[in-house]
């Protein structure tokens, strides 16, 4: 590492890591993807795949993506589609930062190193989570990259194009609307923000309320019906305040807040000390702030925005926004490294993937068709995409199935048994689990795979 420009190869390294780690591990999506890929065998008809949810949506609310995967499908097989669609959303997600990191820290002698160090910030535990599940909000992450690059680069044709691109996802994801903010806040021109992000709004409203024929208002009157009626907790929408909690997000974060030291003890001071109040007077500020068009203000208002909402789903889109201001500090306030930083940011490069938590492996239970199944920790997506037609509960919404349904989950999870009455009474023919500690009478050993057991429910 004689010249500067040797340490490209920092970045390379980190890379392709992540890039080898993936391509041996070959991780399968935990969820949603799983799902979104045999819908069209079940007719985009979640009710003809989910048993027992009386209060699932009546539409389905990914419907162009699961038509894309389905298409897909008919080309190479189901597995292939799932890392098909993972590669997609790595790639997409990561070329518009890399481009973006570089464009912000080209002034930087250091911007290889800084630019490796970004990259492992990024792509944090939750991040690469985010990239193997590849669901729709991941999706939508890497389409508002795409648009701060654009407004970067500041060209109409790009702007035009991300719009474009934009409003053909909308029949993609129901929640495709939580995004207008990345129209107001990515446009420049007054205008075009207001009108556009309207636009976006009412082709939302459009679409959805015409295609799920009037559902669409009603499925958000029922989240709080769904929400009460969960008896488990929800891992996506778990509060976003756990994405600090792992140590490069949280270092990078407090390292963050330190740089704006100077700036925080003048507040203070003017506030405890000097006792001048009117810094936080309200009654002389206009809405013109809301405007401002800086790369800045963009990220952390997008930022806020999707903080606002506190679930961990939106985790990528709150690290690269992150990211991007951590970049825009660094430019502007670090000075040149000392030497001995770029060999400690090698070994972090060659060591921080080989913790990353998010390659699992999920079982390949091969069902009977016309089974009705009763799944636990996520095996209501596992088994569906390995053992066509047939019916599970509980569905994907937890809240949308019946008391008694979740209260079986419940009972093998935590308690570690399940009542042969209960399963002969919705006559469940398999229960797929991996908790269960108490086997009662009614349950016979059917298949056995990576500490996963398939029971066969046996009728007197």
């Amino acid at each position: 590492m004689k010249s500067k420009d040797s340490l490209i190869w920092l970045p390379v390294i980190y890379l392709a890591m992540i890039a080898i780690l993936f391509a041996v591990s070959m991780p399968m999506p935990q969820d949603d993807l799983l799902r979104d890929i045999v819908a069209g065998d079940y007719g985009y008809n979640y009710a003809n795949l989910y048993a027992f949810a009386p209060f699932m949506a009546k539409y389905n609310q990914y419907i162009a993506f699961d038509i894309f995967l389905h298409d897909l499908n008919q080309l190479v097989s189901k597995t292939i589609v799932a890392h098909i669609i993972q590669t997609m959303c790595y790639l997409l997600f990561i070329a518009p930062c890399l481009l973006i990191f570089m464009r912000t820290l080209k002034l930087s002698k250091d911007k290889y190193v800084w630019l490796t160090l970004l990259l492992i910030v990024l792509l944090n535990n939750f991040t690469m989570s985010r990239l193997v599940l590849a669901r729709p909000e991941m999706i939508f992450t890497c389409w508002i990259t795409w648009g701060l690059l654009a407004k970067i680069v500041n060209r109409n044709h790009y702007k035009f194009l991300w719009i474009v691109i934009g409003f053909c996802l909308i029949p993609t994801y129901w929640l495709a609307f939580f995004y207008t903010p990345a129209i107001f806040f990515i446009m420049n021109k007054k205008v075009n923000k207001i009108i556009i992000s309207l636009m976006f709004v009412g082709a939302n409203l459009l679409f959805w309320q015409y295609y799920s024929h009037n559902q669409w208002i009603h499925s958000f009157l029922d989240l709080p019906h769904l929400y009460h009626n969960r008896l488990a907790v929800v891992g996506e929408n778990k509060s976003i305040l756990i994405w600090f909690l792992t140590p490069i997000t949280s270092i990078s974060s407090v390292l963050y807040g330190y740089s704006y030291r100077h700036q925080i003890n003048n507040i203070l001071n003017e506030l405890f000390v000097n006792r001048n109040y009117k810094i936080i007077k309200l009654k002389n500020i206009n809405l013109k702030w809301i405007f401002n068009n800086s790369l800045t203000f963009t990220c952390a208002m997008l930022m806020l925005c999707f903080a606002l909402l506190n679930m961990i789903r939106y985790s990528a889109l709150i690290s690269v926004l992150f990211c991007i201001l951590l970049a825009i500090r660094i430019q502007k306030e670090i000075g040149p490294l000392p030497g001995y930083i770029k060999y400690i940011t090698l070994c972090l490069a060659i060591f921080v993937p080989l913790n990353v938590d998010c390659y699992r492996t999920i079982p390949k239970f091969n069902l009977p068709a016309n089974s009705v199944v009763l799944g636990t920790n996520q095996s209501n997506y596992y088994v569906p995409f390995y053992s066509p037609k047939i019916k599970i509960a509980p569905a994907m919404e937890i809240g949308a199935n019946t008391k008694d349904v979740q209260l079986m989950m419940k009972s093998i999870d935590i308690e570690g048994t399940v009542s042969c009455a209960a399963l002969q009474k919705y006559k469940f023919d398999f229960v797929v689990e991996r908790n269960l500690t108490s086997i009662p009478s009614c349950l016979k050993i059917y298949q056995v795979q990576h500490g996963w057991r398939a029971w066969k429910v046996i009728y007197d």
